[in-house]
């Protein structure tokens, strides 16, 4: 139940950081929806699965740039969702840049700590 809670308020973050971010593009047909739960699925994978284990290693230099590495794990983890996304179901996902991704992340992360938040979902750590 975990997984499922934790991909509908991904898919739900996704949604606006799609809407709100320029730099991010999706098929403009119906296939949107659908092309954003399932990149939402693999954001919410990696999230949950390769960046704990990311960041348990990234550790050292997370502590020397008091923090600020983390923004590049997120940023990292949009982007191998978005190539698993586009490599295993042909999804359509592009991202222009770096810093898009970067900016995306955040976005993704606040309001999913919003949604969390008011819902009152906790969270396993």
């Amino acid at each position: 139940m975990t997984f499922v809670l934790r991909w509908i308020v991904t898919t739900i973050a996704v949604s606006i950081g799609v809407f709100l971010i320029p730099g991010i593009t999706l098929p403009s047909d119906q296939d949107a929806y659908i092309s954003i739960m399932i990149f939402s699925m693999f954001l919410a994978l990696c999230n949950m699965g390769i960046k704990p284990i990311l960041s348990f290693f990234s550790l050292p230099i997370t502590i020397l740039t008091f923090g600020l590495f983390s923004l590049v794990l997120n940023t990292a983890m949009v982007y191998l969702a978005a190539m698993l996304a586009s490599a295993l179901f042909l999804v359509d996902i592009h991202i222009s840049g770096f810093f898009t991704a970067l900016i995306f992340g955040i976005v993704v992360s606040v309001i999913s700590a919003l949604i969390n938040l008011f819902m009152g979902i906790e969270d396993d750590k």
